[in-house]
């Protein structure tokens, strides 16, 4: 019992550390909504005005434009009359009036440019804005899951060995160093980008640069579509689409992102029924799989992977082949055992986890082949079984 509780109250370390990250990142997206919906307003402001001086200016325009040809008639009133000083007094008249009238037909110009430009960027901010916000409640269903995920974990915590536990604990305080890291070094870098283009933006509108504020702009918007994309496949990672579909739907997916992201051949032969698969058992199936791939595709440069996956009585078998340039398997273990690399110990310890077995065999310039047996643990499982928690 007192192992248990050491090892939920580091738990519960572990998830206080997550959302110390997840509650920053809300921070950093909160703090740009507030600064777009501060240049947005603006922005309207901007635009309602310049609408009011489009209406001014016309009625001006066609007040002048109503004294022009009252000016032409008295000018060929003059001109029947032959009265010369009226003549001269009236073609006068009408120059100044049509020089008038270009001078508000000039500034009609402008304003329509200048309030094509505004709605444009009106546009460009309530992407954002809505972006944001949809970014905001992306992070908090993260949240929620890590939650989930930490009462499922320590829901196990009571069935479990103390080995497995600590095996276990690793994986979460891996995750959460990954995930901090990649939070930091991706979306929360980001939106710090976009908050600096805002700012310049903001400046270059005040020194009355309008088209490299518009540059500006464009970019913050680009910028944190970038965010939105890498927030996106965090939320993948912590929680993969489909997962609760079954093991079927959620490899699909995933060899189908890989697909269209890297524009390699990733295939998927499924045989088996994966509603015999239970979730958790799924999730670490997925999860070698993801880093079996993620390793052919980043390290190894594969072109071609073939995903094999068969769901027997017993047994759930994974075979991930790849024509990618190999390695030294011994050399990587190496590193593993000096903490240098974890991909490999990671695919090792999640078998291990699930009571399942491990394999992969590699040569440089020759491919690379994993195998996993993990075992289903059927649902007659008479609670002997020490990782039946784990179904």
């Amino acid at each position: 019992m007192a192992e248990q509780e050491v090892l939920s109250h580091k738990l519960q370390e572990v998830l206080d550390h997550v959302d110390k990250s997840l509650n920053y990142s809300i921070e950093s997206v909160s703090m740009i909504h507030e600064e777009s919906l501060t240049r947005y307003q603006e922005l309207l402001q901007d635009l309602d005005r310049v609408q009011r001086d489009i209406e001014d200016v016309i009625k001006a325009n066609d007040e002048a434009n109503a004294a022009y040809r009252m000016a032409r008639n008295r000018l060929a009133e003059a001109a029947v009359r032959k009265d010369e000083e009226r003549q001269r007094n009236a073609y006068d008249e009408a120059e100044r009036l049509m020089r008038l009238k270009g001078s508000f037909e000039e500034r009609e110009r402008m304003l329509r440019a200048r309030r094509e430009e505004l709605q444009r960027d009106v546009k460009h901010m309530e992407s954002i804005l809505h972006r944001s916000v949809e970014m905001i409640q992306k992070i908090r269903v993260a949240m929620e899951i890590i939650h989930s995920r930490m009462e499922d974990m320590q829901d196990v915590t009571q069935s479990l060995d103390a080995k497995s536990l600590m095996l276990a604990l690793q994986f979460v305080e891996r995750d959460r160093l990954r995930l901090a890291r990649d939070i930091h070094d991706g979306p929360a870098q980001q939106f710090s980008g976009v908050l600096l283009l805002l700012e310049m933006a903001q400046r270059l509108e005040d020194l009355g640069e309008k088209s490299r504020a518009a540059e500006e702009l464009a970019k913050a918007r680009n910028t944190l579509g970038e965010s939105l994309g890498d927030m996106r496949t965090l939320l993948w990672q912590l929680r993969p689409v489909g997962i609760g579909e079954g093991l079927r739907v959620v490899l699909q997916r995933f060899t189908d992102q890989v697909k269209g992201r890297y524009a390699v051949s990733c295939v998927l032969r499924m045989e088996g029924n994966d509603a015999r698969v239970g979730q958790l058992i799924a999730a670490n199936a997925f999860r070698i799989v993801q880093e079996a791939v993620s390793n052919a595709v980043l390290k190894g440069r594969a072109r071609n992977i073939a995903v094999s996956c068969s769901v027997g009585n017993d047994v759930l078998r994974l075979k991930i082949v790849d024509d990618g340039c190999g390695f030294d398997v011994e050399a990587v273990l190496g590193k593993v055992r000096n903490r240098e690399c974890y991909g490999l110990e990671n695919m090792q310890e999640r078998a291990r986890l699930a009571g399942g077995t491990f394999r992969i065999e590699s040569e440089p310039e020759r491919g690379t082949k994993v195998t996993v047996e993990l075992p289903l643990w059927g649902g007659n499982d008479d609670g002997k079984n020490p990782h039946s928690a784990c179904r």
